[in-house]
C-alpha cells in the first residue's frame, strides 16, 4: 500500500497560504479522565499562539473523581469553563475499570449530561469560533452531532490512528473489545470532522529488537509486533526523505507527532537516581509501597489523582506520595533515573522524549492503555508488565538501554526537520489551518 506523496511545489503552495491566512478563533473541549488530554490542549495552546491564532474558551470535562488539576487553567492560557463529562468507575480496590459499574453510573447520569451539553452548544453558537478542537471528548463530539450545531471541527487523539489504513491493533484483544474501542472513539467525532491522530512513532516504522516486554516469561527481551505496518506506507520521496506525516492515504486524517508542551522539550535532563511514578488509579499505590518494602534503598516519587490530598506526603524517607502538579511532577521526571506509568499515551512520551528509560503497566480491564503499553513497547519506547516490577525498570535503565535516537526526534518533533518542506511550519498548526480551510470551503 503505497501512500500518496506531496511533492516540494505542493508543501510550497501551502507555505504560501500560510502567509495569506487570517488568524484563527479556536474553542477547545478537553475530556477530563486522564492528564494527557489536558497536557495535549495546553501544548497546542502554546502553538496557536506561538502561529498568531487565539484560543477563545476552554470546556474542560470534569468528574467528582476527576476535578481539573490546578495547573491546567493558567497553562492553557484561557478562559475555561467546567462541564459534566464521562466517568470511568473502578473496582473497590481502585484498581481495574469496573465495565458494568461504569455503564450504569454513566447512565443515570445522562439526563445532566444532555443539560451541560447544550448549555455548552449554546455558547459555542454565541463565541462562533472559526474551529473547534475537541481532544476526544465524547460527550463534546456526542453534541456536534445535534442539528445547528458547529460544524468546523478538528479532533485530536491517539485513538484516530485506528482510521489509517496501515494501522495493525498490536494488543491482544477481544473482538468484542476492539469493537467496542472503535465505536467509542467514533462518538467523539461527527462524521466530517477532521482527525489528528497522534503517534509513538511514524507510519511504518516499528521499534528497535532490543524492546523488551518484562510480563514475558522469565523477562526475556522479545520485540513486540503491531502498530503501523504497510507495505510501502513508510516511503521515501526521490531525494530520501521520508513521506511527511500529515499526508495520509484517508481524507481528513492526519497523522502526527504526539503534542509535547515547550516545557517538556526544552527542560534540562540529568539522572538525579530516583524513580518516578505516575498512576491514573490511587489503588496502585499499594503495589508500589510492597514493592519498595524490600528495597528501601531506592528514592521513589510517586504521582496520583488524589484531590484533597496533601501536596507531599513521605511515607517513607525514600518514599513520596505526590498530588498531580505540574511543575514538580516535570521537574522530577526531567532529573529521574526510569519512569513507570499506567498504560497512558502522552506520559510515555513525554519521558521517552527526553530519553528516560519507561515501564509503562496498562490498568486492568482497561483496553486502551492495553493498546498503548504494547504499542510503546512496539516503537522501542518502553517495557512492558502486567504489575509494577520496579525491579526490572531498575535492569532495564542499568543496561542503558532507552529510546532511540530516531525515537526521540519524532517524540520531539525533530524528525520534521528532515521532510521536503518543512519550513512550511508546525505539523500540528498545519492540521488546524488545513480544517480551518476544509471546513470554510
Amino acid at each position: 500500500m503505497s501512500t500518496p506523496r506531496s511533492g516540494p511545489d505542493t508543501l510550497d503552495r501551502a507555505a504560501a497560504g500560510t502567509a495569506r491566512r487570517r488568524p484563527l478563533r479556536c474553542a477547545f473541549l478537553v475530556q477530563g479522565d486522564g492528564r494527557g488530554h489536558q497536557t495535549q490542549a495546553i501544548a497546542l495552546a502554546e502553538k496557536l499562539a506561538a502561529a498568531g491564532h487565539e484560543v477563545v474558551q476552554v470546556f474542560a470535562a470534569r468528574s467528582r473523581r476527576r476535578p481539573l488539576p490546578d495547573f491546567f487553567a493558567s497553562a492553557v492560557g484561557a478562559a475555561v469553563r467546567e462541564r459534566a463529562g464521562l466517568e470511568t468507575i473502578t473496582d473497590r480496590f481502585d484498581r481495574r475499570v469496573s465495565p458494568l459499574r461504569t455503564l450504569t453510573h454513566n447512565l443515570a447520569r445522562a439526563p445532566w449530561y444532555t443539560l451541560t451539553g447544550l448549555a455548552m452548544l449554546a455558547r459555542l453558537r454565541a463565541l462562533a469560533p472559526d474551529l473547534i478542537v475537541n481532544f476526544f471528548d465524547t460527550l463534546g463530539g456526542i453534541a456536534l452531532r445535534l442539528p445547528g450545531a458547529p460544524h468546523r471541527i478538528v479532533c485530536v487523539g491517539h485513538h484516530y490512528l485506528m482510521e489509517h489504513p496501515a494501522f495493525r491493533f498490536p494488543a491482544p484483544v477481544a473482538p468484542g473489545e476492539l469493537a467496542f474501542l472503535r465505536t467509542y472513539a467514533s462518538w467523539s467525532r461527527p462524521r466530517r470532522a477532521w482527525r489528528m491522530a497522534l503517534a509513538f512513532g511514524p507510519p511504518g516504522v516499528s521499534g528497535p529488537k532490543r524492546a523488551r516486554d518484562a510480563g514475558s516469561p522469565g523477562g526475556h527481551a522479545r520485540a513486540a509486533k503491531g502498530g503501523m505496518h504497510a507495505p510501502g506506507s513508510g516511503a521515501a520521496h526521490p531525494d530520501g526523505a521520508p513521506e511527511p506525516p500529515h499526508r495520509t492515504p484517508a481524507s481528513r486524517l492526519r497523522v502526527t507527532p504526539p503534542l509535547l508542551r515547550s516545557a517538556v522539550l526544552h527542560h534540562a535532563v540529568s539522572d538525579g537516581g530516583h524513580l518516578l511514578i505516575y498512576v491514573l488509579n490511587a489503588g496502585y499505590v499499594r503495589d508500589v509501597a510492597a514493592w519498595h518494602r524490600t528495597r528501601r534503598d531506592v528514592e521513589v516519587h510517586l504521582f496520583r489523582n488524589a484531590p484533597g490530598a496533601q501536596v507531599v506526603e513521605r511515607l517513607h524517607r525514600n518514599l513520596f506520595l505526590h498530588r498531580l502538579d505540574d511543575s514538580s511532577f516535570l521537574e522530577l521526571l526531567a532529573g529521574c533515573r526510569a519512569f513507570a506509568t499506567t498504560g497512558g499515551f502522552e506520559s510515555v512520551c513525554e519521558a521517552a522524549s527526553l530519553g528516560k528509560p519507561v515501564l509503562t503497566v496498562p490498568a486492568g480491564n482497561h483496553v486502551e492503555q492495553r493498546w498503548n503499553a504494547y504499542e510503546a513497547v512496539a516503537h522501542g519506547l518502553a517495557i512492558r508488565s502486567d504489575s509494577f516490577d520496579l525491579d526490572a525498570l531498575l535492569e532495564h535503565a542499568a543496561s542503558g538501554a532507552g529510546p532511540s535516537a530516531e525515537a526521540r526526534a519524532w517524540l520531539r518533533g525533530d524528525a520534521l526537520v528532515g521532510y521536503p518542506g518543512s519550513g512550511v511550519g508546525d505539523v500540528h498548526v498545519r492540521c488546524v489551518e488545513e480544517a480551518a480551510e476544509d471546513a470554510a470551503r
